[in-house]
């Protein structure tokens, strides 16, 4: 987030208005970045703000007015009942049988394929 601040022009606390925070929203989309990791950004920025105000350094209404990033929804889309019973009768290679065991076991219990790569024996 910093390197963004830096690159958008002087982020000194007496500069930091409505109009610089909601061009530093504008910025931060122009570089191609999702709309959550936008709303991540400012949620930062905004903590730093805060705290800036809880120490009288900053005024809160120049927070208060801006039109934050809303967050996104996203679709969310399954496999049907047919569509995993296919998947389990078809076997892959032997070099991508554990993927498919993975993905496999991903799907029947909800866990994301990332948080069943992190599962040890134990």
């Amino acid at each position: 987030m910093c390197d963004h601040l830096q690159q958008y022009g002087d982020c000194a606390m007496d500069k930091i208005t409505t109009e610089y925070l909601q061009g530093f929203l504008r910025h931060l989309y122009s570089t191609g970045m999702m709309a959550g990791t936008v709303r991540q950004n400012f949620q930062k920025l905004a903590c730093v703000l805060h705290h800036a105000y809880k120490n009288d350094l900053f005024d809160d209404r120049i927070l208060q007015r801006v039109k934050r990033p809303k967050k996104e929804q996203c679709k969310k889309c399954f496999l049907s009942e047919p569509e995993l019973k296919r998947l389990v009768k078809h076997r892959l290679s032997d070099k991508h049988d554990n993927k498919q065991t993975m993905f496999l076991f991903s799907c029947m219990t909800g866990l994301r394929f990332s948080d069943v790569q992190g599962l040890r024996w134990t």
